[in-house]
């Protein structure tokens, strides 16, 4: 008996010895380090365990770079706007007149885009995590439409134009509703943008097999 116990003290002994390697390797990496474990010799049983905890490490990486590149975008994109806001501001408290209120219609206007930008930093970190989208709010394709519209125009509305057909379906689109108005919403942005003032936008909606 006491023969048997040595042995089965031995070998449970010798199996733990890959794990113990695999443990001192964790603990000697430095925090920031997310390399995968490449641990030799490693019997075939561990392999699983070993390719698994290299998979973590790998999605961890790739979720600390995408915060890192949200966070770089952001940086970039809410200096500009404001750098204007700031510039403006100080143009309006040394003006008087018609050019200070130019320069606060300049600020606000750089407000808005400052906001919008916030929103869209925003929608992108939603997306990229683990939040849902499923708040319970249904829209029809109409409803997207408007909503984005709305949104879009910010003072400006007379420039978009809605097309709806004769017969719409009131059915609510199969994705949620943020995300649905938020794309609609870039489109009309940049349909504004780039599109002289002095003309509108046309925006329109077509039904295909039940489907808008």
């Amino acid at each position: 008996l006491l023969g048997c116990l040595c042995l089965l003290w031995l070998g449970i002994g010798q199996s733990l010895v890959p794990l113990n390697r695999m443990r001192d390797a964790l603990m000697r990496r430095s925090a920031d380090s997310l390399e995968p474990l490449q641990i030799h010799p490693l019997p075939s049983e561990l392999k699983p365990l070993l390719d698994t905890q290299n998979q973590l490490l790998q999605r961890i990486a790739k979720a600390i770079e995408r915060e890192r590149r949200l966070t770089g975008d952001a940086a970039h994109e809410l200096r500009s706007p404001l750098t204007a806001i700031k510039t403006h501001l100080q143009v309006a408290r040394m003006t008087d007149g018609a050019a200070r209120d130019q320069s606060l219609a300049h600020a606000e206007e750089g407000a808005d885009r400052l906001h919008r930008t916030l929103e869209q930093l925003l929608l992108l970190a939603r997306v990229e995590g683990s939040l849902s989208f499923d708040d319970g709010v249904q829209c029809s394709a109409e409803q997207v439409a408007k909503l984005a519209i709305q949104d879009a125009a910010s003072g400006d509305r007379q420039r978009i134009r809605f097309l709806p057909p004769s017969k719409l379906s009131h059915a609510p689109v199969q994705m949620p509703a943020v995300l649905s108005i938020a794309a609609l919403r870039n489109l009309l942005d940049n349909a504004l943008r780039h599109t002289p003032a002095d003309e509108t936008v046309e925006l329109s909606l077509e039904t295909s097999a039940d489907r808008e």
